[in-house]
């Protein structure tokens, strides 16, 4: 008896194109995320296998520069000092971050303990033209799940290194192990480093201005150019804040003068229309602010002096109003 074969019918094909679709897009993905890198990201193993790499030309260190150590540490190898045109040989050649963000060079260098030759580190000191431009690069390269360090505001560490921002300078000090001494061998240089660093304190004046239930160290950002994909908005400080029992994104930027704050202010206004936005009647008028309801969510925004500031991406109206009234009388005479 000839065997029936069955018809497979348009919704089983449908669904098995679909299929394929997904897995072939987690493919791609998977692909994809194999060439994206993260110079925070630095594990021991990276720092062992670097050792064993034979034939690569090594920068030539600079006999001017050296890092200024504490008692009980040596240096293990000579320093390296990477400027903006040899920055790619450092961290793989993705520069591009910090290149954006003002970067002066890179003072580079593995460090010893006095007392056990297995302790050691290596120090990353990435000069930066501006206080400012450290901790954008810092809050941009921030690591999921780090734990605060009481070394400064802005610092964190996981299990085997620290980051920390200091003035102009942003640091990752990796250590080839992790355990409490070599914490405690970190610490040490860091402490030595902080004391001895110029401090700019004028350079976060714009995070004073974030209402306190905004000012968690940890939330907050500073995005160096093109924030939310708009190329002309740049310097921009934000903070995630809780309303509700809902988060939501603040953001607060410096623009110079009081005509420019506006002058940019409309032209967000039009780039996001551009995009399918439209604008919503406020509740409750504060000041030229201005609401937009795009892709199912709110951007109200407005000036105050030179700043233009508001808030991103709400999920109702109601949020956006709360936030923005509270940041909107809280800015006051500082933002004059």
């Amino acid at each position: 008896m000839k065997k029936k074969i069955r018809k497979v019918s348009k919704k089983e094909s449908a669904i098995s194109a679909l299929i394929l679709t997904v897995l072939a897009g987690i493919a791609i993905g998977v692909f994809l995320r194999q060439f994206q890198f993260n110079p925070a990201v630095i594990s021991h193993q990276d720092l062992v296998n670097s050792e064993k790499k034979t034939g690569v030309s090594a920068p030539q260190p600079d006999p001017k520069a050296a890092i200024s150590l504490p008692q009980g540490m040596k240096p293990m190898t000579p320093s390296e000092v990477f400027t903006p045109d040899t920055l790619f040989e450092k961290i793989n050649g993705k520069a591009e971050l910090y290149l954006s963000a003002g970067f002066k060079q890179l003072l580079c260098q593995r460090i010893q303990s006095d007392h056990d030759p297995e302790l050691w580190m290596e120090a990353f000191i990435y000069e930066m033209e501006t206080a400012s431009n450290a901790f954008s690069v810092f809050s941009m390269q921030r690591r999921d799940g780090g734990m605060p360090t009481d070394l400064s505001d802005f610092s964190y560490q996981t299990e085997n290194a620290f980051f920390i921002t200091q003035g102009s300078f942003y640091l990752e000090v990796i250590g080839s192990q992790a355990n409490p001494e070599m914490k405690q061998l970190i610490t040490a240089f860091l402490k030595h480093f902080i004391k001895n660093a110029i401090s700019d304190k004028d350079g976060f004046s714009e995070i004073s201005l974030f209402p306190d239930s905004c000012s968690d160290p940890n939330q907050i950002s500073m995005i160096p150019s093109s924030a939310f994909g708009f190329d002309k908005l740049d310097k921009v400080y934000t903070s995630r804040c809780m309303v509700t029992g809902k988060e939501l994104m603040i953001f607060l930027s410096n623009r110079g003068s009081a005509e420019n704050a506006r002058k940019l202010a409309d032209e967000y206004g039009a780039f996001l229309k551009t995009f399918g936005g439209k604008e919503v009647p406020l509740t409750q008028k504060l000041g030229d602010s201005r609401l937009i309801e795009i892709f199912g969510s709110y951007e109200l925004f407005f000036t105050s002096g030179r700043y233009l500031l508001g808030v991103h991406e709400a999920g109702s109206q109601d949020a956006a109003e709360s936030m923005a009234a509270t940041l909107y009388s809280g800015i006051g005479e500082a933002a004059k």
